[in-house]
């Protein structure tokens, strides 16, 4: 089996990640009551048939059910509006993830403060 090189899938993860934060954009502003949160960046699988969006949450608590009810809301928007753009032949399955590497940061930043003032 063929498989495109790794550059495609880069320029292709890309595409996606610049069109879904237009589209989150326009959809965060016009509905008030859900969480904040920020794309940090989209994962293809290798076949293109599913699509990773990690997101950096701006809550504390409860992150897991916030994933949940982003899935659950965002996922069916984002492939109606994405398939209105015209700009993809197919278009993959969406899951929303938690981005650790964001929350590892934050965690080393302050152990690094708190070595910090002890000096």
């Amino acid at each position: 089996m063929l498989v495109k090189p790794k550059f495609y899938r880069e320029r292709k993860e890309k595409l996606y990640e610049r069109e879904i934060a237009i589209i989150l954009h326009k959809t965060l502003s016009q509905k008030n009551n859900l969480p904040l949160f920020s794309l940090t960046y989209c994962n293809l699988d290798v076949r293109g048939k599913s699509l990773k969006i990690f997101v950096n949450i701006f809550q504390k608590r409860k992150k897991d059910e916030l994933v949940k009810s982003i899935n659950k809301e965002y996922s069916p928007i984002l492939k109606k509006e994405l398939a209105k753009s015209k700009n993809f032949a197919y278009i993959p399955n969406i899951s929303f993830l938690i981005d650790i590497n964001q929350e590892t940061n934050e965690i080393l930043e302050k152990i690094i403060r708190e070595k910090d003032n002890k000096i």
